[in-house]
């Protein structure tokens, strides 16, 4: 059955967990002492992986200690957030977005509540998906797409990272506005595997991020149609939003930001977040996230917990209107 959750509880949860002021700790002016590990809820090679690792080799720089990279896929970030909140040493941060924090808490009964247990640091992005489709597709453009899939959606599948995932309820938006349907078969490691599955012919779409799935599309081994967001001209210039290409309704870009366990002292917190609003203004850290298909975008905590409380908003309704719900 759908877990439902009331508006005003949720923004009062994420405006609690924005402001708390905890306790400070005595070797908080001395932090950092040793290395900052940043769990990461995705397989390497997708787009939130890939900035992380970018952002995570300037971020060194500024703290001066080493930052390193923990892959924990699976189980719609669930299994990073275990992680993450198994740490209790303030150097352990996880890049997270709108699947841990505005849709897990929606359908599942996470171990974790956004108002009691985590504390919001910094955005760090925008990264808009693109619709691509196996390489052989009967479809030259997002028009004759959508046509398709209104016809044959019965027997076509689209892969995403799982049950009430980020790509699955941006997926169903895209079917929704079209009267179509499609089964969703998931990928919960991420855009790699999936990407592969769809190379090799063995779903017919999805929606991918571009340090996952360009290649492929530049050696024509998938078909790009769309992007769901903000088109990015520096990747592929001539491929529309979709918006443009036919559905005016449709704009989706997901964020993603630093959390960490709740408890992290202010100054740490202020120290992190500095540091990332400098890291995210280098002109050279800006041009490797747009050539991947990534937007640099900073945001204090404050701003991540409003990006958090407008993603929930958006995905309770597709939720309710797709009757999500996971056993």
């Amino acid at each position: 059955m759908t877990k439902t959750i009331n508006r005003r509880t949720l923004c009062a949860g994420l405006l609690t967990s924005a402001v708390a002021i905890p306790s400070l700790s005595s070797a908080a002016s001395d932090w950092p002492s040793r290395p900052l590990r940043v769990i990461i809820p995705f397989a390497p090679g997708g787009a939130t992986d890939t900035a992380a690792r970018i952002v995570g080799q300037e971020l060194a720089k500024e703290l001066g200690q080493p930052v390193v990279i923990d892959n924990r896929p699976g189980g719609n970030n669930l299994v990073a957030a275990r992680a993450l909140l198994a740490a209790k040493d303030d150097y352990t941060i996880m890049a997270a977005g709108a699947d841990a924090l505005s849709i897990v808490p929606l359908l599942y009964d996470a171990p974790y509540k956004v108002d009691r247990d985590l504390t919001f640091i910094a955005s760090m992005m925008t990264a808009p998906y693109m619709l691509v489709a196996r390489g052989d597709f009967p479809a030259s453009n997002f028009e004759e797409f959508i046509a398709r899939v209104r016809t044959d959606g019965a027997k076509l599948n689209y892969g995403s990272f799982g049950v009430g995932s980020v790509t699955h309820h941006a997926t169903e938006l895209i079917l929704n506005q079209n009267g179509a349907k499609a089964t969703m078969i998931p990928y919960p490691a991420g855009t790699g595997p999936a990407v592969q599955a769809l190379v090799a012919k063995q779903i017919d779409f999805i929606l991918a991020d571009v340090p996952g799935s360009l290649q492929f599309v530049r050696s024509g081994q998938l078909r790009a149609y769309a992007w769901t967001g903000h088109g990015l001209k520096g990747v592929l210039p001539d491929l529309p939003t979709m918006a443009k290409a036919g559905l005016p309704n449709y704009f989706f870009d997901p964020y993603v930001g630093f959390i960490a366990p709740a408890g992290l002292p202010a100054p740490v917190v202020e120290k992190l977040s500095v540091a990332l609003k400098k890291v995210l203004s280098m002109e050279s850290v800006r041009k490797d996230f747009e050539t991947r298909g990534v937007v640099a975008s900073y945001l204090p905590g404050s701003g991540l917990r409003e990006q958090a409380l407008t993603m929930a908003q958006q995905m309770e309704k597709v939720i309710k209107d797709n009757n999500i719900s996971v056993k």
